[in-house]
């Protein structure tokens, strides 16, 4: 039999699928998406390319993401737009601003950015992404 905190796990996964699910459905989306915002911009090997599995985050909502998403009719900006994280080879305090692109993937402190997501998520015990190994995100490949 399940317990309490399970049966209320399995509850809100349910509800959150009915919720989500019919507007993913409809919604075109890449099963795994290259994220390449340095855009050449910053030519260092750390910051290859990331192929991030996007279905694997279908779990949490759109927005813990794509946090300006406000017309779900459209698709969501991309992170490196023009206004939103549109700031490369930021460097010493130039990292933690809110337009570094740096920032927005690698602040540890902010469960916006992935690594904070990550990291908050493994600290908490759930399942996580990578978290403290470069190379599990950054594989060069494109």
């Amino acid at each position: 039999m399940y317990s309490s905190s399970s049966a209320k796990a399995l509850v809100l996964v349910s509800l959150t699928l009915a919720l989500y699910l019919p507007g993913l459905q409809a919604m075109d989306f890449a099963e795994t998406m290259l994220m390449n915002d340095s855009r050449e911009h910053v030519q260092n090997p750390i910051y290859a390319p990331v192929l991030m599995p996007h279905e694997k985050h279908l779990s949490i909502s759109c927005q813990a993401c794509h946090h300006e998403w406000k017309d779900e009719s459209k698709p969501p900006q991309e992170c490196s737009d023009e206004g939103c994280h549109d700031m490369f080879g930021a460097v010493g305090d130039q990292k933690t601003a809110v337009r570094s692109a740096f920032n927005a993937y690698h602040n540890r402190s902010s469960e916006l950015s992935c690594h904070g997501c990550h990291f908050r998520r493994s600290q908490a015990g759930e399942a996580a992404g990578p978290v403290n190994t470069c190379p599990k995100c950054h594989s060069g490949k494109k």
